[in-house]
């Protein structure tokens, strides 16, 4: 499969099907496929764009033209660092609708060349916009959109043997059966294992596990829970956590393991972070302020782009 293509099968282990689920077949970028696993790369990490249907992104919905033009600005740098993937730790939309969540997909498309897109879930997830008044939303009613449009909302995935666990936090509390909570706690715990031996093991929600320095931060709901998976991050020797949901930028460390809070793509605080990987170890985790100075509204209106699509993702492979 080369670029250009539409269609292809990529399996990154023999039982393993690719896990890159925002582009899948429609997409012509859809897959990012390598000769050789590289030993020093570096990927991006950004969250919360809250893109809006009607193409505008972050909290002020009003500022159509500046929140995507900030938001345009932001992946064109990203671009530039030809990551070998970007992460996005949540929150893509302010309400989960198909016309925002393909539009979303179909900007990141326009800016970002080849570079695969990996999303968390996260609590907007599940705001399913039933109106397309701003604000109006209805909550646990958006899950199965999320996941016809961009797909699973966990799994994992591989670059070489550095494993990458997604998980489900949408409800934010892994303590009952509500939303899932239980079986979401429950996958975040077994993939955890199945990556033990991996030379290097991320896991990646939209809440924090701990509270940074802020005590009465919003963090996983479930005392037990959030300290098993604290414990067992720690005992597979795992080297970073990566969440959003925060809006700000934030480090923490329990035991040996990096937490990373990345701040938000567009709004008061923007921004993305550049992890960087040489032989097996971080060596770098920079948080970048992107340089507003020069964003511009973008000259194609976003309610131009076509935002029809075909079929469902189911996670496993393209034909």
């Amino acid at each position: 499969m080369k670029k250009g293509d539409t269609k292809g099968t990529v399996k990154i282990s023999a039982n393993t099907w690719h896990h890159l689920e925002i582009y899948y077949d429609w997409e012509p970028n859809a897959l990012k496929v390598l000769d050789t696993f590289k030993t020093n790369y570096s990927f991006v990490v950004f969250g919360d764009p809250q893109f809006h249907r009607d193409g505008s992104a972050g909290y002020d919905y009003r500022n159509e033209r500046t929140g995507l033009g900030n938001f345009t600005k932001l992946l064109e740098e990203i671009n530039t660092l030809d990551p070998e993937f970007v992460i996005v730790v949540g929150d893509l939309t302010e309400w989960t609708d198909e016309i925002a969540l393909t539009k979303f997909r179909e900007w990141c498309n326009m800016f970002l060349d080849n570079v695969p897109v990996v999303s968390i879930i996260g609590n907007h997830g599940d705001f399913e916009s039933t109106a397309i008044t701003p604000g109006y939303y209805e909550w646990g009613s958006g899950l199965g959109m999320w996941e016809n449009i961009i797909g699973p909302t966990k799994g994992i995935f591989y670059y070489g043997n550095h494993a990458f666990v997604r998980g489900d936090s949408h409800s934010r509390q892994f303590n009952d059966d509500k939303d899932s909570g239980t079986d979401n706690y429950n996958f975040v715990m077994n993939a955890l294992d199945e990556i033990s031996s991996a030379d290097m093991k991320f896991l990646m929600l939209h809440h924090p596990l701990i509270p940074y320095d802020n005590p009465t931060g919003e963090v996983i709901q479930g005392d037990t829970e959030r300290n098993a998976i604290i414990n067992k991050l720690q005992s597979i020797g795992a080297d970073a956590f990566l969440n959003g949901n925060w809006h700000v930028d934030k480090y923490g460390k329990t035991g040996d393991v990096i937490h990373l809070a990345t701040t938000e793509a567009v709004g008061d605080n923007p921004g993305y972070r550049v992890i960087s990987i040489s032989n097996d170890e971080i060596i770098n985790f920079s948080y970048v302020k992107p340089d507003l100075a020069s964003s511009y509204a973008p000259s194609n209106p976003i309610n131009k782009i076509n935002v029809t699509f075909s079929g469902n993702n189911d996670g496993t492979e393209t034909n």
